[in-house]
C-alpha cells in the first residue's frame, strides 16, 4: 500500500529526528521518497525517473535481472529486456515445431515466454521432437493405431499390413510363432506354402523341406542333412554333384575333381559311365572314349586322333566317311566328293567297290556300272547308254512281262 507525499515527509522528518537522536528510521517498504538525486544523499544513489510511479532513492547494481529488485533503477522491478530466449536442446530451435520465445520474469525467476521446445514425437504429421524428421518413430505399414496414416486404427481381427487393415497372413514361417493368430504355426499354416522356413528350408505340404543339400546342415530339423535327407533327392550337393537315393553322384566328369567325395573322380568314378568327359569324349568302362572322329583332336587324351583311335572304329569321320580298321573309308559314292580325304572320289575310290553310286548304279572296278536295264529306266551310270544299249546290261533283265534279258547290244530278247 503506497503512502501520500505528506506521509513520506513525515517519515523523512522522523528519520532526520531519529538520526539526531542516534538512530535511523526506515520506511516500511525500504524506499526513501525523493524529488531529485540530491534528496538521496549521494553515495551512488539516484532518484528514480518521474512517470514510473512514486519516485524513490535507488542505487543501480547493473542490468535488470529477475530478483524482485529494481537493478537498473528505472522505477520498475524485474522489467528485463524482451530478448530472444530458448531452453530446448541445442540446434533444435527453428527445426520442426520448435522456435524461440521472449525472456520475462515470474515469481522472482526468469522464464521464456512463447518458446516451443522438443517433446516426444507423436503421430501428427509434424516434427514434434525437432530432429528434422516427421513421425519417424511410427511405422505406418504395421502400426495398429496408425495404419497407413496417423490416427487410423485397425480393429480385431484385422491387422495393419502394408499400410492397410487386412485379415492377418503368416509370412514369417521359421520363427516358431503363430504370427497371424490362427492357431497354426510356420509350415503348419497354409499361408506358409512355398515360403522359406529358414536358410535352406521351404514349406511344402505343411512340412519343412530341405532345399540346400551341400552345407552339412539339417536345415529342416528332421535329423537328416544334405543327401541323407530324402528331400534332397535329385538336388545339387555341390558343383558336379547330385543327390541320389541318399547318396551323392558325380555329374561333372572332366574337371579333375572328386565332386561326390568318394575318392574317385571323372571317368574313374562309375557314376560317370556314359557321361561326357569333355567335347568329343564319353566315359566308358572307367576310361574316356573318343566320340567325335572328325575334328583332328585327341578328345580322350590317349594320344590317338580320330580314326587312328580304336574308339572311333565304326564311327563317322565326316559326311560320307566311316572309320574302319584305323582308316577313313568312303561311304557315299555319288556326291562327287573325296569324303575320306584320300584324293579319290566316288567309284574311283576302292572303298566304294560294290557300293551304290545312285539308283540303278553300282561301283565296280573303279567304274560306275548300270544295274537297272528295264526299258522304263534311264542312263543310270551316266555313260551315254541306256538299258540294253549299255554293255553293262548284257544278260540283265530288260523287260518284266514277259520277262526278257538283254541278249545283245541294243537287243532286249
Amino acid at each position: 500500500m503506497r503512502m501520500h507525499s505528506a506521509t513520506w515527509i513525515a517519515f523523512g522528518a522522523a528519520a532526520v529526528f531519529g538520526f539526531w537522536m542516534g538512530c535511523i528510521v526506515t520506511p516500511p517498504d525500504g524506499k526513501y521518497a525523493c524529488a531529485s538525486d540530491q534528496d538521496c544523499g549521494g553515495g551512488g544513489y539516484v532518484c528514480t525517473p518521474a512517470g514510473a510511479g512514486p519516485r524513490f532513492c535507488c542505487k543501480p547494481s547493473g542490468a535488470e535481472v529477475c530478483d524482485g529488485q529494481d537493478n537498473d533503477c528505472n522505477g520498475a522491478i524485474d522489467d528485463v529486456a524482451p530478448d530472444s530466449c530458448y531452453t530446448g536442446t541445442q540446434n533444435t530451435a527453428g527445426v520442426g515445431l520448435c522456435h524461440a520465445g521472449t525472456a520475462a520474469c515470474a515469481d522472482g525467476g526468469s522464464i521464456c515466454v512463447g518458446q516451443v521446445v522438443p517433446v516426444t514425437e507423436i503421430c501428427n504429421q509434424a516434427d514434434d521432437d525437432c530432429n528434422g524428421r516427421i513421425d519417424e518413430t511410427f511405422n505406418l505399414k504395421v502400426d495398429p493405431l496408425n495404419c497407413g496414416r496417423c490416427g487410423v486404427g485397425c480393429s480385431a481381427p484385422l491387422r495393419c499390413e502394408d499400410g492397410g487393415c487386412a485379415i492377418p497372413i503368416e509370412t514369417n514361417c521359421g520363427d516358431g510363432l503363430d504370427n497371424d493368430g490362427d492357431r497354426a504355426t510356420d509350415c503348419a499354416d497354409s499361408d506358409c506354402a512355398t515360403l522359406a522356413c529358414g536358410t535352406g528350408c521351404v514349406c511344402r505340404n505343411f512340412q519343412k523341406v530341405e532345399t540346400v543339400c551341400s552345407d552339412g546342415q539339417d536345415n529342416d530339423s528332421d535329423t537328416q542333412a544334405d543327401c541323407a535327407d530324402n528331400d534332397c533327392d535329385g538336388g545339387s550337393c555341390g558343383t558336379g554333384c547330385v543327390c541320389n537315393r541318399g547318396g551323392k553322384l558325380e555329374t561333372v566328369c572332366d574337371d579333375g575333381q572328386d565332386n561326390d567325395t568318394d575318392t574317385q573322380f571323372d571317368c574313374s568314378d562309375t557314376d560317370c559311365n556314359l557321361l561326357s568327359c569333355d567335347a568329343g569324349c564319353q566315359c566308358r568302362g572307367g576310361q574316356g572314349a573318343e566320340t567325335v572322329c572328325s575334328d583332328m583332336k585327341d578328345n580322350d587324351g590317349d594320344s590317338f586322333t580320330d580314326c587312328l583311335d580304336s574308339d572311333c572304329d565304326g564311327g563317322m569321320c565326316g559326311t560320307g566317311c566311316l572309320c574302319r580298321g584305323g582308316q577313313k573309308t568312303e561311304t557315299i559314292c555319288n556326291d562327287i566328293a573325296d569324303n575320306d580325304g584320300d584324293s579319290q572320289a566316288d567309284c574311283a575310290d576302292s572303298d566304294c567297290d560294290g557300293g551304290s553310286c545312285g539308283t540303278g548304279c553300282v561301283c565296280s572296278g573303279g567304274q560306275k556300272t548300270e544295274t537297272n536295264c528295264l526299258n522304263t529306266s534311264g542312263d543310270e551310270d551316266g555313260d551315254g547308254n541306256a538299258n540294253c544299249n549299255d554293255p553293262d546290261c548284257l544278260g540283265k533283265q530288260c523287260r518284266t512281262s514277259p520277262s526278257r534279258n538283254c541278249t545283245a547290244i541294243g537287243v532286249c530278247g
